[in-house]
């Protein structure tokens, strides 16, 4: 009978290329991108889509949620199922994921403006080497943010009100311009943002995802 022994580092290439092998999961959006897909407007006050948002985070499983209604933020967590992990070196242990929503309630234009920030935390109980966390990581592909303005928009339509502006994700051409609407467009540039704005003269920024504002970070292009 033949014995194949396995070293370490063949286990470990054998999961590295198992993981590289994984189907490739949701594009990471560009700034301008992300910026576009973290808020909605409504035409509703803004305690009516303060209400709404809680109910929406609550729909969407959402727990531990602290409001302050008068500084218009939520915060509440959800956490994925505990998985259990083998490493070769301290053996079993258990791996788990936790997502923070952060929202920002506001008046805008005689309705209101949501504001949503999501961020994923790692948790990993490593045996006999105790507990280890990451750092919160901000979530930068689209369909979370989707799913939760879905329901927001749902919770908002059962008060009577409506989206008065949803942002589309901005368009990023063949030269990596960044297209965020009106002939407007955030071009790679040697700036502390790495972009400039390319706009029509007499530009003015309103700091809104499709009116970004100009800085000495971005500013507007030379030519």
């Amino acid at each position: 009978m033949r014995r194949f022994v396995m070293s370490a580092a063949s286990v470990a290439a054998i999961c590295t290329c198992v993981n590289s092998a994984a189907v490739a999961g949701p594009a990471e959006l560009l700034p301008a991108q992300l910026a576009a897909v973290q808020s909605h407007r409504y035409s509703v006050r803004p305690d009516v889509a303060f209400r709404a948002s809680l109910a929406a985070l609550q729909t969407m499983g959402f727990q531990d949620i602290e409001a302050n209604r008068d500084a218009g933020t939520i915060s509440a967590i959800t956490d994925s199922k505990a998985k259990t992990i083998l490493n070769i070196f301290w053996g079993f242990g258990k791996k788990k994921w936790t997502e923070k929503a952060q929202i920002l309630v506001e008046e805008y234009g005689g309705g209101s403006q949501v504001r949503l920030s999501l961020s994923m935390k790692e948790t990993k109980a490593r045996g006999i080497f105790g507990t280890s966390f990451t750092d919160g990581q901000l979530v930068t592909d689209a369909p979370p943010y989707q799913q939760f303005f879905a329901a927001l928009d749902s919770e908002v339509a059962q008060r009577g009100g409506a989206v008065s502006q949803a942002p589309a994700v901005a368009e990023l051409d063949a030269a990596g311009n960044v297209n965020v609407g009106d002939s407007i467009q955030l071009v790679p540039a040697k700036t502390a943002s790495g972009y400039c704005i390319k706009a029509p003269a007499g530009y003015v920024g309103t700091g809104a995802a499709n009116r970004p504002a100009v800085t000495s970070a971005r500013p507007l292009c030379s030519y």
